[in-house]
């Protein structure tokens, strides 16, 4: 793949962070002691995106008999999120702005007793969490982490008054006033019972299968309460706007018949186009299905099974996930690379950013961006052009992504002295750092730009442990590809306003990134004997903006979960011996290959068609 590139990319979920969460825990602290847990109470929230917040509050109002609240203390918006309290200390949030085919879980929110304790005892863990504590409107304080599946997992500590949003308005007539869980998808149960049980102190209390040969769900409770978490497992991902009957919500409630009967008679449901079925679950429990105007499933369900007896738990096997495959997404060149923009105009930029973020976020991808923060100032701006510019990066973190340094000015390792590159890298890092201050992370990974690494082994080496020093991880890459060749070719088109070449090389984009996938997956079989923990280079560019969505799908079709940067370079692959110094910039794989002996095995390439309409750009 290129040997020289314009580079530009960056990896979220997973997303998507936020805090995002290592399952397996460090050896340090494996074996230094842990701070004591504390104590996990219950569930406090569960938050949900929909596309009609006002039919949203209709469904929890008119037909659940809840009555809602602003969440920002009386302050109404229309991107405020609205809370349904179920009880004192248990609401359901609705956010507004489903996008499209988005997946409609927000996040999990759980309650603690001390959030801070939580915060070091998780990250003694091994899970990366924030720097610090925010704390909303109402007095709650809390952190967001990421589960191994990529959900958002927030902790909270409730106000002493139990926080005043939370509060009932009069009027209320609930249906069910608890939440007994909420289920959540997982596609490995090790991986998720090892971080629910080991980092949180869950224990599981029943599994079921619903065809009696694969398991189906299973149950954990919380450490120092009876609500629970349901893992809905899997073996092929859902697509995310199919994921609202798997990720779900369920009220307890003592008769299931009498709910029923009160459903029924309530004005709403004349408008309510499902049946009203009681059945009875695998668990031997009654239970309702209702399913809000976005199609997110609420369960009603009573507290013990039909005949007062324990249900057996399944001793079925769980589902193997297909493929196995896992992938981290990265992004380079923020905020964009010229070539592959539209515009530069901030305007152009921030629609742009909002595509590319809203794709992640349907596929639930956790994306590091790396950032060349030179690419904020431009020649005959003002200084709220840089802040505008800025803010392009900031809409990154707020989506819960990491950022990642890229160097000021995106110079050359093999042909830049030393002392000159290292100052570049220096200066690239100012407003990165700030930003992700701002929400509680540190600046942690570098890319090289072009993936020079150097003409002498002893300049890499002595790069590396300057790095090290700034305490940084560089940010390999396994799945190298031309995107930024596709892009340049894909925005001229769009420039020019020819459509139909643009949707062209869209399309021939996409059956190029499947045959790149397929490559790296037999490189690593044939270095390792097994598909790696792979990590993947992209640009922030129009392109991608308006395919990485089908890009993602693809990957899912490959059997391919998204997973963090520092969940992929926990492979072991990423020890390997790597002595490569040479004019190319080329993937790990390729460093590994050559540092092994071998010869480099010959990577796919755009038609020749596209490289010939990128060549002409470039005279």
């Amino acid at each position: 793949m290129g040997e020289s590139r314009f580079r530009g990319r960056a990896a979220l979920p997973r997303v998507a962070s936020l805090a995002v969460v290592i399952v397996a825990v460090s050896a340090s602290w494996a074996a230094g002691v842990k701070p004591a847990r504390p104590r996990v109470l219950g569930i406090s929230h569960v938050a949900f995106q929909v596309s009609d917040l006002a039919a949203a509050q209709a469904f929890y109002e008119g037909f659940l008999g809840y009555r809602a609240a602003s969440a920002g203390a009386g302050k109404e918006g229309p991107g405020e999120p609205v809370l349904v309290p179920v009880n004192d200390r248990q609401y359901v949030e609705l956010r507004p702005g489903l996008p499209p085919g988005d997946d409609r879980l927000g996040h999990l929110a759980l309650e603690t007793d001390d959030v801070e304790a939580m915060r070091r005892s998780l990250e003694a863990r091994g899970v990366d969490v924030p720097t610090r504590i925010t704390q909303d409107a109402a007095g709650n304080r809390a952190f967001t982490v990421r589960d191994p599946e990529g959900h958002a997992l927030e902790l909270v500590q409730h106000a002493r008054d139990g926080g005043r949003a939370r509060k009932a308005p009069a009027g209320a007539n609930p249906v069910s006033r608890r939440i007994l869980h909420a289920g959540i998808l997982v596609g490995d149960l090790d991986e998720a019972t090892r971080f629910y049980g080991d980092a949180l102190g869950f224990t599981e209390t029943w599994r079921g299968s619903s065809s009696g040969t694969v398991l189906s769900w299973t149950n954990m409770k919380v450490p120092e309460g009876t609500d629970y978490v349901e893992f809905m497992l899997y073996a092929e991902l859902p697509a995310p706007n199919a994921r609202g009957t798997q990720h779900h919500l369920c009220l307890e409630v003592p008769d299931i018949e009498e709910a029923r009967v009160r459903l029924q008679a309530r004005p709403y449901r004349s408008s309510y186009p499902r049946t009203l079925e009681v059945r009875v679950g695998r668990n031997r429990k009654r239970q309702l299905n209702l399913f809000d105007p976005d199609g997110t499933r609420v369960e009603l369900m009573e507290p013990d099974t039909i005949d007062g007896q324990p249900t057996p738990p399944s001793t079925a096997p769980p589902p193997q996930r297909a493929g196995g495959r896992s992938v981290a997404v990265t992004f380079d060149d923020l905020p964009a690379p010229s070539a592959g923009a539209i515009s530069n105009d901030v305007a152009a930029l921030r629609e742009m950013t909002s595509k590319l973020l809203a794709a992640f976020r349907a596929h639930n991808v956790p994306v590091v961006g790396f950032v060349n923060e030179g690419k904020l100032f431009v020649e005959g701006e003002k200084p709220g052009d840089v802040l505008a510019r800025t803010a392009l990066l900031e809409m990154w973190l707020a989506a819960g992504l990491e950022l990642g340094n890229h160097t000021w000015s995106h110079p050359d390792l093999n042909t830049t002295p030393l002392e000159e590159f290292e100052a570049d890298v220096v200066r690239g890092e100012p407003v990165t750092r700030r930003l992700l201050a701002a929400v509680g992370r540190k600046l942690r990974y570098f890319r090289h730009p072009f993936l020079h690494v150097g003409l002498e082994l002893d300049k890499r080496r002595a790069f590396e442990a300057f790095l090290a020093e700034r305490g940084y991880t560089v940010a390999p890459v396994t799945i190298d590809d031309d995107d930024y060749v596709y892009a340049a070719v894909y925005a001229d088109a769009l420039r020019r306003g020819d459509g139909a070449t643009a949707s062209r090389v869209g399309e021939d984009y996409l059956r190029y990134m499947d045959a790149v996938f397929a490559f790296v997956e037999g490189v690593s079989r044939d270095l390792t004997g097994r598909e790696i923990r792979q990590v993947l280079l992209l640009h922030a560019n129009a392109l991608n903006a308006d395919y990485f969505s089908r890009l993602a799908g693809s990957m899912e079709r490959r059997g391919y979960r998204f997973i963090t940067l520092e969940e992929a370079l926990g492979d072991e692959a990423y020890r390997l011996p790597d002595a490569y110094v040479g004019h190319g910039g080329m993937s790990w794989l390729h460093h590994w290959e050559l540092s092994a002996g071998r010869t480099r095995s010959p990577s796919p390439d755009p038609p020749e068609w596209v490289m010939k309409a990128y060549e002409g750009l470039r005279q």
